[in-house]
C-alpha cells in the first residue's frame, strides 16, 4: 500500500472508515465529514485505490469465513437428515429438498440470462 500520495488525514482515516459497519460511522470515527471522504474519493485517485483494495481484502476474508460457515452448515444439514429422531429428519430432508428444488430454479434462470445476453450480442444490440 504506497500512500505517498495521501494525507496524514487520508491515511489516518482509512483504518478506521474501512473499519466501521457504516461509512457514516467511520468518517465521524476519523473525524471528517461525509462529504469530505466523497471528495477524497473523488480527486485523489491514490486515496480511491488504496479504499478499493483495502476494501475488497476485506470483503475477500468476510467471503471465506462465510465459505466456512456454509461448509458447515451443510455438514449439519445433512446429518440431521439421518437424525434418530424422525421429526428432525424429515425437516431436514424437506429443507435440503426446497433448496435443491431452488438452487435448480435459479440455475435455469441464470442459463437463459446466458442465452439472452448472447443472442443480443449476435443481434447487436
Amino acid at each position: 500500500m504506497n500512500t505517498n500520495n495521501l494525507t496524514q488525514k487520508q491515511i489516518q482515516a482509512l483504518p478506521q472508515i474501512l473499519a466501521a459497519k457504516t461509512i457514516e460511522a467511520g468518517v465521524t470515527e476519523a473525524g471528517i465529514g461525509k462529504s469530505t471522504f466523497y471528495r477524497w474519493l473523488r480527486e485523489n485517485p491514490a486515496f480511491s485505490e488504496i479504499y478499493d483494495e483495502q476494501k475488497s481484502l476485506l470483503l475477500q476474508g468476510a467471503f471465506a469465513e462465510l465459505e466456512n460457515a456454509l461448509a458447515k452448515a451443510c455438514s449439519k444439514i445433512a446429518s440431521l437428515v439421518d437424525s434418530k429422531s424422525e421429526l428432525v429428519a424429515l425437516d431436514a430432508s424437506k429443507y435440503v429438498i426446497d433448496t435443491n428444488l431452488s438452487l435448480n430454479r435459479i440455475n435455469r434462470l441464470l442459463e437463459r440470462i446466458e442465452n439472452l445476453s448472447a443472442y443480443l450480442e449476435q443481434m447487436d444490440i
